[in-house]
């Protein structure tokens, strides 16, 4: 028999609070909306004790479903703070629950608790609330409690009396993954947050209401919540780089019950809500009630993540001082690391997403994670806000070691369905004879050449998707099915001299990089760059995938962008860097980008300057990466590479797309200088990589002047222009379609050439 959870859940509510029994039919939806809940209260950064959320699945996983179901309520009435009950006749009646948590708040800000539903009826409705002693605080920058306090008051004609009633903040969170609608449950439950704006022991009323008929006073009721608010202090941050400079660094600060502070239910400039971690610079401050707190500490993946335990004094001022640890620095050896992959509106992280946010709000975040140049791209949703941002030039908070530029990604537009496009360096947002996005080409060649005569580098954004063909070799040679928005038409574009790179890091390398390889092996020749699709792939970081350039000079966009577009880099996650690839014939040399021109095949050898690290064993948190599936995010990271429990990764030689050579290498964050010795049989490409972690782009060999041909690759490619096709031509406008023909009937016959070249 499974024992009880060992946590809050094990007693169940007593007297009015008492739970409902649930009968078979009701255990799996009721278990169901309450893992929704609890995967709410985690990603707003106050989760549940995880060992019994863990006893919980441990009863469903034994089939015990009524139990499992049980347990989670008990679970959920620790946060309960008000019962709602819901009459067939729509008539509402509140309770404060007795045996939920303690009303404790936070001065200047946000906690999250839960309001329960008893809704036998299944009465239909949205729950709403709302507080005679609330006045609106959203938007509050985080600071000192007097400024906190200015911003929250109550309208200037309220009198002193009105003013010292109002305040508190309150608001349902209906977003997924709770809806906002009322849900045909025996209980529901809604997410409540509230804020305080002073300190002490106050009170409110708390009015709910369900919708349609609340101006009937049934439609209504209300409760009144006595809370106690712990006084808010300010803690004065001293954030110092490994060489001393003041800089900004991210923090992550979780207090004894593992709720995140900023709380992330409301979060005020420059803090977002699906973020647990805050970027603060040097000299600014966060607000803390006092206690005892655990605080991560890091600047990205070139640093290590310091953990400390800290506290806020009750009385006095409090200094929190931070020296950050480096383990690599590439840029220190001319590797300047860069993400082309940023978004500043859409993707449904915020209030306003056709508006999204401004510069000021994305440099603490370039500056936290170290990232020398940051590419911002505007794309549909927020097109016509975001563009006006737009110069050409780099942002005016740029600085000296931190570039910000915006330029474009062709998402949401017309041409989308063919693959979305990254293009950078633009001169001009506006396509030619068109007033707004939904005239722009329904194809990428137009866009693609109208980009190419700017200037412009051009590129396909998180290129795996569309192309992952269920195998995790690479490259396969399965048939993907060219049906999503990827570096789908990349196949006829590319030979048509459109294209310089396809983006990396945030799709499963398999699906990225097997059309890559492709085309090299028919002696097409295109760049990968590392990329993050923040905040809309991912949302943790951005810069989780990055593209480091050489440059002879300090971070400079356009030459960043001029070395991405000649192969300059190696790409990765950040944890493992590959500096410094070179190939050598006797006394000739060639970096990486390059060409190495032989009259005969001969010995060649082939360096690089090697450096990955592995936390010294596994932890708790790295197994569960380890486990994950080919389409499980991360994507790229160390410890998919990681061999067995060694800390050790494979550094492989790839030739033509085969890995030639295979070495275990120590990721222990030592600079290595290693090299492989190979005799190539014709003409080839070379690259290296660490797979999950990082690949450098290629150099190429010309053997007595022969092209690249590999015959399985060129008819792989042949193939794939039919599917592409069949997949996109459906959407292209009949005005545009005889153009479209044409490209692809043109990309058909130069695979079709490739073959016969190739032979055999």
């Amino acid at each position: 028999m499974l024992a009880a959870a060992p946590g809050a859940f094990a007693h169940a509510p007593r007297g009015e609070d008492a739970l409902p029994a649930l009968t078979p039919a009701d255990a799996q939806p009721q278990l169901e909306l309450a893992r929704r809940v609890m995967a709410a209260l985690a990603r707003l950064g106050e989760p549940l004790p995880a060992a019994d959320m863990a006893a919980i699945d441990e009863l469903a996983a034994a089939g015990r479903l009524q139990d499992a179901a049980m347990a989670a309520l008990r679970l959920l009435q620790t946060r309960v703070l008000v019962r709602v009950n819901i009459s067939a006749e729509a008539r509402v009646g509140v309770q404060r629950v007795q045996t939920g948590p303690r009303a404790r708040l936070m001065q200047g800000g946000w906690r999250l608790f839960l309001a329960r539903i008893d809704n036998p009826a299944g009465v239909p409705g949205t729950l709403g609330v709302s507080s005679p002693n609330a006045v609106p605080v959203h938007g509050v920058h985080p600071g000192d409690p007097v400024s906190q306090a200015r911003k929250g008051q109550a309208p200037a004609s309220a009198t002193r009396g009105e003013r010292a009633q109002r305040w508190l903040d309150i608001t349902v969170l209906d977003e997924a993954p709770l809806p906002a609608a009322l849900d045909l449950v025996v209980v529901d439950y809604k997410l409540l947050a509230l804020y305080a704006r002073d300190a002490g022991r106050r009170s409110a009323e708390l009015v709910f209401d369900i919708g349609p008929g609340t101006g009937d006073l049934g439609g209504r009721d209300r409760a009144t919540v006595h809370f106690e608010i712990e006084p808010a202090r300010s803690v004065q941050l001293e954030v110092l780089d490994a060489d001393g400079r003041p800089v900004t660094c991210s923090w992550l600060v979780t207090d004894s019950q593992g709720r995140v502070l900023p709380s992330q239910a409301r979060r005020s400039p420059p803090d977002f809500f699906f973020q647990r971690k805050v970027y603060r610079a040097h000299g600014q401050t966060l607000l803390l009630p006092a206690g005892a707190y655990r605080v991560q500490t890091g600047r990205g993946p070139e640093y290590l993540l310091a953990d400390s335990t800290r506290s806020v004094a009750g009385q006095g001022s409090t200094r929190w001082a931070v020296k950050l640890q480096r383990w690599i620095d590439p840029g220190a050896r001319g590797w300047v690391s860069g993400d082309h992959h940023i978004h500043a509106a859409g993707c449904a992280h915020y209030e306003q997403p056709e508006a999204g946010v401004g510069p000021e709000m994305l440099m603490p975040q370039v500056q936290g994670e170290a990232l020398a140049i940051a590419g911002v791209l505007t794309w549909g949703p927020g097109f016509y806000t975001q563009k006006l941002h737009f110069s050409g030039q780099d942002d005016p908070l740029s600085t000296p070691a931190h570039r910000l530029h915006y330029d474009l990604e062709v998402s949401g537009f017309p041409s989308s369905h063919c693959g979305h496009l990254a293009l950078l360096q633009m001169k001009g947002m506006d396509y030619p004879g068109t007033t707004g996005i939904e005239q722009w080409p329904s194809s990428n060649a137009p866009v693609l050449r109208w980009a190419r005569a700017q200037g412009a580098v051009s590129g396909y954004a998180h290129s795996g998707v569309g192309l992952w063909a269920g195998s995790t070799e690479l490259p396969n040679h399965e048939m993907p099915a060219f049906d999503g928005i990827g570096a789908n038409d990349y196949i006829v574009t590319l030979p048509e001299g459109l294209v310089d790179f396809i983006s990396t890091c945030n799709f499963p390398p398999t699906a990225e990089m097997t059309i890559w390889y492709h085309t090299l092996n028919v002696g097409l020749r295109s760049s990968i760059a590392g990329e993050t699709d923040w905040p809309c792939f991912y949302e943790e970081s951005l810069g989780m995938g990055r593209s480091y350039v050489k440059l002879d000079g300090p971070p400079d966009y356009a030459a960043w962008c001029a070395g991405v577009k000649a192969a300059r880099s190696y790409v990765g996650e950040g944890r493992t860097h590959l500096m410094d690839f070179t190939l050598a014939s006797g006394s000739t040399r060639v970096g990486v980008g390059g060409e190495l021109k032989l009259d005969r095949a001969g010995p060649l050898r082939v360096s690089v300057d090697f450096a990955a690290r592995l936390e010294p064993a596994p932890t708790p948190e790295t197994e569960a990466l380890r486990k994950l599936g080919p389409l499980d995010k991360p994507y790229w990271h160390i410890e998919r590479a990681r061999v067995g429990d060694t800390r050790q990764v494979v550094l492989e030689l790839v030739v033509n797309g085969r890995s030639i050579e295979a070495r275990a290498v120590e990721a222990d964050g030592r600079l290595q200088q290693l090299a492989f010795d190979f005799t190539p049989t014709g003409s080839c490409w070379v690259a290296l990589r660490v797979l999950h972690s990082a690949h450098t782009n290629p150099i190429w060999i010309s053997v007595a002047g022969a092209p690249i041909r590999v015959k399985r690759s060129a008819q792989w490619c042949r193939a794939a222009v039919d599917v592409c096709w069949k997949q996109k031509m459906p959407r292209i406008r009949q005005a545009e379609r005889a153009d479209e023909v044409a490209l692809y009937d043109r990309g058909r016959r130069f695979y079709d050439r490739m073959i016969v070249e190739a032979g055999g």
